[in-house]
């Protein structure tokens, strides 16, 4: 369901790597019966056969890989519309800041470093055998935790769960005390950024303090790089090789979803 303020005045971007995705074709629709501007970033599909029909502009990304390893083609065309319509600057400058801030932790992460000096196999083996938490923390992390237990759950195939500063002090702090049992298999990473707020980064200590008698362990990361992007970027890029690492220690393939492909497939049917 769109936001009611999305109408004539508003840009909406559709997103959909398949072009098929079952939401985002309804909000274009949506979006279109509004009388909203749209862009669609897809590589074929449904989406882009409508958009074709209806004169609205599609940009369309290179096809043949998994769709959570395209965020980079989904992410970064966004941001040079949006460039070009004057609404963001220094994109450009941007993107080739992460580009080399990704090269640089790449060769921290790939396979042939060791795990005594790689965090990314640090990370997984953190994981192995538990379940993850992920926390991040509003107006900075807070995609980024989100996305890391997506990462876990399909590549991994395995569960994980997510939270934000500060509101899980709020509520999901107080669930951690039965069954102790359980709890000692949970590993909780705080992911943080430079521009945290103060009092979040207060509330990062001493909820680590309380977590870190209750759980099996508390790592935190802090994202790296000149800019936001890079930082983004740094901090996606750890959970990705993680990822992919603790699908390699559970020794599964990363790449196949079947559970998501069956539940397509029955939707389809319906």
């Amino acid at each position: 369901v769109l936001p009611q303020f999305v109408g004539p005045q508003t840009l909406v971007f559709a997103v959909s790597y398949s072009g098929n995705t079952e939401e985002t074709l309804s909000a274009y629709r949506e979006a279109r019966e509004r009388g909203a501007r749209l862009v669609v970033l897809t590589t074929g599909g449904r989406l882009k056969e409508m958009a074709l029909a209806d004169g609205v502009p599609v940009i369309t990304v290179p096809a043949g890989i998994a769709p959570r390893a395209a965020t980079g083609y989904l992410f970064i065309p966004t941001l040079a519309v949006l460039s070009r319509m004057g609404m963001l600057s220094g994109v450009e400058a941007g993107v080739e800041e992460l580009s080399r801030h990704l090269q640089f932790l790449r060769e921290k992460y790939k396979p042939e470093v060791p795990l005594d000096e790689n965090p990314a196999k640090q990370m997984a083996a953190n994981f192995h055998n538990r379940i993850p938490v992920i926390w991040g923390a509003s107006g900075t992390t807070e995609v980024v935790a989100q996305r890391w237990k997506g990462q876990v759950n399909e590549n991994a195939k395995a569960p994980a769960y997510w939270n934000v500063f500060p509101e899980l002090n709020h509520n999901e702090l107080v669930g951690f005390q039965y069954p102790p049992e359980l709890l000692q298999r949970l590993y909780i990473v705080i992911l943080r950024d430079p521009r945290d707020h103060p009092r979040v980064v207060l509330r990062y200590a001493v909820t680590r303090e309380i977590m870190e008698k209750a759980v099996a362990g508390v790592t935190e990361v802090t994202a790296t790089g000149r800019d936001g992007l890079a930082r983004l970027y740094s901090l996606i890029y750890l959970g990705d090789y993680a990822s992919i690492y603790l699908a390699f220690l559970y020794g599964v393939d990363p790449g196949p979803v079947k559970v998501i492909d069956r539940l397509k497939a029955s939707l389809a049917g319906k």
